[in-house]
């Protein structure tokens, strides 16, 4: 499996933190290969979801992206933006309520001009309104009657609810990580559809931004890119360890999961759909 590890690249005005994925992910084992997941077997499927793991692309790698994000929230403020209709962010809590905004720092990953997915880093459309974003990623549907670009304030026990908001395909969202005295200058540069916020002025105002992809559909897979005005080299190599630690802590109970018998097999389902 490949390494769970953030390649930095520094700009001149800013640093960039690119993780990509593949289709085997990084996570050797896997619920989804268990006979207990089976598409009649719904108990345990609503107790995965329950879990925010969901049969997508890369399977349980979604939990570790929900690691990086915990260690990202701690003690800061997260305006979390995303491309729907503004009831959606009531799947990742049911007091939450979101706000409409002009402009998201938007990614993609996938195919290249000539059909081929092994690019190097992600296509970084910079800030862009709901129009240019659509017809950037080349989404056959171009309404936006029911959706368009909303910002959310979040805590940490909501932040893992954001695979939720997914939609088969490919699906991304964006996290802005900030101090609670810039929100507000958060949200003009967000709202201000007259003008398109300049990245160094933005990242003058927070800590960092995270854009993540989940790639379902062929020809897209994950994708973190992280933008900061400084360094974050030490908190991400903490942050690769911590991932790393319980990607073998993971293995190893799936590993035990797969070796228990029929009969704890059905004890254990029982006490999941109760």
């Amino acid at each position: 499996m490949i390494p769970f590890k953030f390649t930095e690249v520094q700009k001149t005005a800013h640093f960039e933190y690119h993780l990509k994925s593949t289709r085997r992910g990084f996570i050797r084992e896997n619920l989804f290969t268990n006979e207990f997941y089976e598409y009649n077997n719904e108990p345990f499927k609503d107790f995965l979801y329950e879990q925010n793991v969901i049969n997508s692309a890369t399977m349980e790698d979604t939990l570790l992206y929900s690691i990086v994000l915990r260690h990202l929230i701690k003690s800061k403020s997260c305006l979390f933006t995303y491309f729907d209709s503004e009831e959606e962010i009531e799947r990742m809590g049911t007091d939450l309520t979101s706000n409409k905004c002009e402009w998201r720092y938007s990614i993609e990953y996938g195919r290249d001009s000539s059909d081929k997915i092994d690019l190097n880093f992600c296509t970084d459309f910079g800030f862009v309104s709901p129009e240019v974003f659509l017809n950037k990623v080349n989404y056959s549907n171009k309404d936006l009657s029911n959706r368009y670009f909303y910002y959310s304030k979040i805590n940490e026990s909501e932040i893992v609810n954001y695979i939720r908001i997914y939609h088969s395909d490919v699906s991304n969202w964006n996290f802005i990580f900030c101090t609670k005295n810039s929100e507000t200058k958060i949200k003009e540069f967000l709202n201000n559809k007259n003008e398109q916020p300049n990245l160094s002025s933005f990242l003058q105002h927070c800590e960092c931004i995270v854009n993540l992809q989940v790639g379902e559909d062929e020809g897209y897979v994950d994708y973190i890119l992280i933008l900061s005005k400084h360094s974050m080299k030490d908190k991400l190599n903490a942050i690769e360890q911590a991932v790393a630690q319980f990607i073998i802590d993971y293995e190893a109970l799936v590993d035990a999961f797969h070796t228990i018998n029929e009969e704890k097999r059905g004890c254990i389902l029982c006490s999941i759909s109760s």
